[in-house]
């Protein structure tokens, strides 16, 4: 089974400092996001706005789509991270580790991960995604993990 890591486009905190909450991704985003394509079998979605963002301007194709809070960005006082009256929380390491551990598991807990053959495309944040594959991510990029 093959597991593709994508970053989210680039959003408004990415080109102009946005610190909003849930910013959305720019127009130079959405074109950016067309250039993601294939054909996976599922897709696990971020919650916040930038990665579903990323996910509708895609050239991605899927079977199913689940959107889960346990791939958002880290809680790292960024306002731009949190939804609409949201509390501006900060999530230690221990408690990112946890999160990271459950969405590991959530993974690997998708009927999907019974075939052999199963593509996954995860649609995430930076700094979630570097703390739980030890990659750096530039905006839409991807790295692919075999499981």
């Amino acid at each position: 089974m093959k597991v593709a890591f994508f970053r989210h486009a680039p959003s408004t905190f990415n080109t102009r400092g946005d610190l909003s909450p849930n910013v959305p991704i720019t127009e130079d985003g959405k074109n950016v996001a067309k250039a993601m394509r294939g054909h996976v079998d599922l897709v696990i979605c971020s919650t916040l706005r930038r990665a579903r963002e990323t996910l509708d301007h895609s050239n991605l194709t899927y079977k199913r789509v689940i959107f889960t809070d346990l791939c958002r960005e880290i809680l790292d006082g960024n306002t731009s991270n949190l939804y609409n009256r949201e509390d501006n929380i900060v999530e230690t390491e221990e408690d990112v580790n946890n999160r990271i551990l459950k969405f590991r598991d959530f993974i690997l807990s998708q009927p999907e991960i019974s075939l052999d053959y199963a593509n996954v495309a995860v649609i995430s944040h930076g700094v979630f995604l570097h703390k739980m594959t030890g990659h750096g991510y530039a905006n839409c990029q991807c790295h692919i993990l075999e499981v």
